[in-house]
């Protein structure tokens, strides 16, 4: 019995209909952050920033390909893709780069907390490894831009809590 917990054997051939759910919604938001990232770049100054962006980029796309490659595994109905990103400003913005962090900085907290949610409800074990990986390299990310946004003092600290006397 325990050699069928702890070893690698066949994948799961099926999936439930949460777990369906949990990689449409997931390759969905990947897809917009693939693509406001994109967007974003165009406006981002800060040469080191832009190294730390397109790093994200490179991580959404691999993640893109391996939920893809799942969904057409399990035979589960793809999004709509992102369009074809622009890497030219269609119009001027008043963007700084604190900004676009900030936003980043969101999306990725957000993330944290799909990858988590994602896990919880698969049953399916490659599924829930997927989702765990996906986990493990956002939090390596998000550790990335914590320590940025430090560097840079774009992180907003909370203020302080004091028990009274």
């Amino acid at each position: 019995m325990l050699d069928k917990i702890f070893s690698a054997g066949k994948a799961d051939s099926s999936i439930h209909v949460g777990e369906s759910y949990a990689l449409w919604t997931q390759l969905q938001a990947w897809y917009d952050v693939q693509e406001v990232t994109e967007a974003l770049l165009n406006y981002v100054k800060d040469g080191d920033f832009k190294l730390v962006l397109e790093q994200g980029i490179k991580l959404t796309k691999d993640n893109i390909a391996k939920l893809e490659d799942a969904m057409e595994n399990y035979r589960v109905t793809f999004p709509q893709p992102p369009r074809k990103a622009l890497r030219e400003p269609a119009e001027p913005m008043t963007l700084t780069d604190e900004n676009i962090f900030r936003l980043i900085f969101d999306i990725s907290q957000t993330a944290l907390s799909v990858h988590v949610k994602s896990i919880s409800i698969c049953l399916n074990d490659s599924l829930r490894k997927l989702f765990a990986d996906f986990l493990s390299a956002e939090l390596e990310a998000y550790d990335i831009l914590v320590k940025f946004g430090k560097t840079k003092g774009w992180v907003h600290y909370p203020p302080s809590y004091k028990l009274a006397d």
